[in-house]
């Protein structure tokens, strides 16, 4: 804290003397000015500040800013003991942890399907062997049927229910011989420089042509779709077919770099 005292003096005007006399055993001015001086600049230090704290020489801290992050992070999570009852979805699940709190997982694709009793049951892409109805292949584990054939003309069935989609090859039916592999199924040389591969996803079943070699000018590769169940077709604006909630995209692919076509059927 600093103070200053300004001390003005002016000279007397010309001609006039002054005389100050002082009383026997009384303090002079001066003597009576330093001492109310000095009293006041003793105050100053000595007095508390109304309305106003004393500053401490302890150290503060702002919570949250100051504070070590140790302090307010939040705890990482604890051992799974188990998968809570009842917790299961279409897109996830919920754990129990060691510590009394529970975990939620949540996928951004489906990754539990209900079965014939209503029970949610982990999905599984993985193609099988399956009989029945001339196909040697399919699966039954992500809430809708796929069956692969080995003729040309059942290629594939999708179906969810009592209503199905199949398709296969136009043209005279012959044998064919399907490559299993994971989820992917592929029936080599299908056309004349073309291979056909299907592959069994979490929501439905994708179809691509490979070509093997470039194409003659003028080539097309035909498809016959049967459908049952009181399945209604239907043609959208997008180049892809609909029937009544089972969805059949149609797509041509940039052949300059990815050489072939596609189509998806799903839920």
């Amino acid at each position: 804290m600093a103070a200053t005292l300004l001390i003005a003096m002016a000279a007397a005007p010309a001609g006039t003397a002054q005389t100050a006399t002082s009383v026997p055993g009384e303090p002079n001015l001066i003597s009576r000015v330093t001492t109310w001086l000095a009293a006041q600049v003793v105050g100053w230090f000595a007095e508390e500040p109304k309305g106003e704290m004393r500053p401490s020489n302890q150290k503060i801290s702002l919570p949250g800013r100051d504070t070590h992050p140790a302090a307010w992070q939040a705890r990482p999570p604890g051992k799974r003991v188990k998968e809570a009852a009842g917790k299961r979805w279409r897109f996830g699940t919920v754990y129990e942890l060691e510590d009394g709190r529970s975990q939620a997982e949540v996928s951004t694709r489906p990754v539990f399907y209900r079965d014939s009793s209503g029970a949610w049951q982990p999905i599984d892409t993985t193609v099988g062997v399956a009989e029945g109805d001339r196909f040697v292949h399919g699966n039954d584990k992500t809430g809708f049927e796929t069956r692969f054939g080995d003729r040309t003309d059942k290629l594939a069935k999708i179906a969810l229910g009592n209503r199905h989609v199949t398709i296969g090859v136009a043209g005279e039916s012959r044998q064919i011989t399907p490559q299993v592999n994971g989820s992917t199924v592929t029936y080599p040389g299908v056309w004349d420089g073309a291979d056909l591969i299907y592959t069994v996803t979490a929501s439905g079943v994708t179809e691509h042509i490979r070509l093997t070699k470039p194409p003659a000018a003028g080539t097309t590769f035909a498809f016959t779709v049967k459908t049952s169940g009181g399945l209604q077709t239907g043609q959208n604006g997008d180049v892809s077919i609909t029937f009544s909630g089972c969805r059949l995209a149609v797509r041509q692919a940039d052949r300059r770099h990815h050489p072939g076509t596609g189509r998806t059927a799903g839920r």
